[in-house]
């Protein structure tokens, strides 16, 4: 079995100095972050790597070294599940049309699960044989009631994923 912190869009330093305290505490439950991008800076992507093993692509909100380091989008397996992560893209505010462009980029590939950000907005979806999860944001909810990231358990060939929300990113 393997755990992993799902996480997009933490904009920081411009919208949190530190990781929310509800963030941390899973960080030590899990056992590799997924980000969707959007850290903002390369030291943010450098901070979640003292954590753990991190698998990342770059957000339009990323700085230039990000962009240099970091893909635009990846393809991984754990434990046989297939996983594509991209940030996205689109109008924030049209979840529809980040979800549109998601599964146009990977319109070719066989995977089991997608994960995507861009849009701040919580999303869970099973479209034919592939799960959409967007984990929201920890720091910068926009128009959402509660910040949110994601947690992907893997055992058996199978996997499930679940929403954390919270109200307060610094309690």
């Amino acid at each position: 079995m393997k755990k992993g912190l799902i996480i997009s869009d933490t904009h920081m330093p411009r919208c949190s100095k530190t990781i929310p305290p509800v963030l941390s505490k899973y960080l030590s439950e899990v056992e590799i972050i997924i980000h969707a991008g959007d850290f903002q800076t390369y030291d943010v992507y450098e901070n979640f790597k003292t954590y753990k093993e991190i698998i990342a692509v770059y957000g339009n909100n990323d700085d230039k070294r990000l962009k240099q380091e970091l893909k635009d989008k990846c393809i991984f397996t754990i434990e046989k599940i297939r996983i594509g992560l991209y940030h996205g893209c689109g109008v924030f505010s049209k979840a529809k049309i980040s979800l549109s462009k998601t599964m146009s980029v990977f319109k070719d590939e066989a995977l089991d699960l997608i994960i995507f950000g861009h849009s701040h907005k919580p999303f869970l979806k099973r479209v034919n044989n592939t799960t959409y999860f967007n984990p929201g944001s920890p720091t910068n909810k926009r128009l959402e009631k509660f910040y949110s990231f994601g947690l992907l358990t893997v055992a058996d060939n199978d996997f499930t994923l679940k929403h954390i929300f919270y109200e307060h990113k610094n309690g």
